[in-house]
């Protein structure tokens, strides 16, 4: 749908054959219009990716409209196309009504070289990937003047015009998001597990349990000497794409109360049996790792594990979203999760059937549901890193530099709206921040470094 205003203000032209921007005078007075348009995008799913999107505009030399010719008679006609970020109706709107917009990402076309001439794939790729991206925020496209000074004037075509061959047209290339959830056990071969355990005069440290029907971590003592064990968990994870959002991941372990390891009982008897999971770093084979040649792991993002109700509670639900995102952008380097007592006292022990336990039901289960992201970081820059991306609670943004100096960091809502500001000081070539955005709603966000002589940008999702 469409509308053009021309003089009187309160005018609906929403069923005119022209298109335009103009800035006239009338009888002396002054006469300006802009135009609206909106094609529907509801075929394109949310989270799709805008390849590209070229706008046709062309002029229409038969419609009364500024008598159907572009004019610079005063100066250029050049024009912005910007996103409109309010509902209208095509039937009643008028410049009184008009919709407001933003000028985030606004595409300029340049004046006009003749009375007549068309304007084909102008490039709105931008602005439609925000028409996506803040659908309900997105309403079409307001075509206006630079300066609206008369007298100048760009006349085009409308959906209402008779020749079909001049309305105007958007061609979209996209990639729709990638969505899915996924319940994932090791026991139906989509991941392992083995338990490491260090009991000197016992197993020694170097005797592998990757086949045993008992997991989980423990404390203790055996005649004497200390008694340490801890479980390594990997579910596969190589079929989900890299560039996409965890939106949740829960990680489920039962207790195995007929298992040899520990008597099937967890325990609290010198204390809180609390657990960590960590993600490991390096490689490990399921039938040969023990306590000796364990992988190695990394503390971030580590999560903190309630210990379990009673000797034969279960650890339910445990929300390690943030560790199978760090999996997922780490693929060379993440290779499943520790599981570990946070203080490795005895006497303590939580203990949990393994994928080789006979009751299925009690195996280990990753829920994890994910959507994409492809794109949100097609404003590439040589020098600029953020990272992670997408972020929940925080992110790191990095850029070399030739020398230090004053910069500004801002965060811009889809909308264009500023939601964040800070002036920084730095005396070595490397800009380096992290961020607090816990504060921030969920969505698409803009992120500039701005310094005496440059400017960056790049995008950030935020889940």
């Amino acid at each position: 749908m469409e509308c053009t205003w021309i003089s009187n203000g309160n005018t609906n032209y929403g069923s005119g054959d022209f298109l335009g921007a103009h800035a006239w005078t009338n009888s002396g007075t002054p006469d300006t219009s802009r135009s609206l348009i909106e094609f529907d995008l509801d075929q394109i799913a949310s989270g799709s990716y805008i390849v590209e999107a070229h706008l046709s505009l062309y002029n229409n030399p038969n419609t009364v409209f500024a008598g159907g010719e572009h004019s610079t008679l005063s100066g250029l006609n050049s024009a912005y196309i910007r996103r409109i970020v309010q509902p209208w109706d095509e039937s009643e709107v008028n410049w009184f009504t008009q919709p407001a917009t933003t000028t985030l990402h606004q595409t300029s076309i340049p004046a006009s070289s003749g009375p007549h001439d068309d304007y084909i794939n102008i490039d709105v790729t931008q602005l439609v990937q925000d028409m996506v991206d803040s659908a309900a925020t997105s309403f079409g496209f307001e075509i206006r003047l630079v300066r609206e000074q008369f007298y100048r004037a760009l006349v085009f075509a409308s959906s209402d015009c008779a020749n079909p061959g001049l309305r105007p047209k958007l061609i979209v290339s996209y990639e729709e998001p990638l969505i899915g959830c996924w319940t994932l056990q090791p026991h139906d071969g989509c991941g392992k597990d083995a338990l490491v355990w260090n009991a000197p005069g016992f197993s020694n440290g170097t005797t592998n349990y990757g086949d045993v029907d008992g997991i989980g971590a423990h404390a203790w003592t055996n005649t004497g000497i200390p008694d340490t064990g801890r479980t390594l968990l990997d579910f596969d994870l190589s079929f989900i794409p890299s560039n996409v959002a965890v939106t949740s991941a829960y990680l489920s372990m039962w207790n195995n109360p007929n298992t040899a390891y520990a008597y099937g009982q967890s325990s609290s008897l010198s204390g809180p049996n609390t657990g960590l999971l960590r993600r490991i770093t390096s490689p490990w084979d399921e039938n040969s790792v023990n306590w000796f040649s364990r992988p190695s792991v990394s503390t971030q993002n580590s999560i903190t594990v309630p210990g379990p109700v009673g000797a034969y509670g279960d650890l339910l639900n445990i929300d390690v979203t943030t560790l199978v995102q760090d999996m997922l952008q780490n693929p060379t380097t993440s290779f499943g999760f520790e599981f570990k007592l946070l203080n490795e006292a005895y006497y303590r022990a939580v203990v949990l059937g393994s994928s080789d336990c006979d009751d299925e039901t009690k195996t280990p289960r990753l829920e994890i549901c994910y959507s994409s992201t492809t794109g949100i970081s097609e404003m590439k820059n040589n020098h600029l890193h953020l990272y992670p991306n997408p972020a929940s609670d925080y992110f790191i943004i990095e850029s070399s530099q030739p020398q230090g100096g004053s910069f500004v960091m801002s965060i811009s809502d889809a909308l264009g709206q500023l939601v964040y500001s800070k002036t920084c000081e730095t005396k070595v070539a490397l800009i380096r921040e992290k961020v607090d955005i816990s504060a921030l709603n969920p969505g698409l966000y803009f992120i500039e470094l701005k310094g005496k002589d440059r400017r960056e940008s790049t995008k950030l999702v935020k889940y």
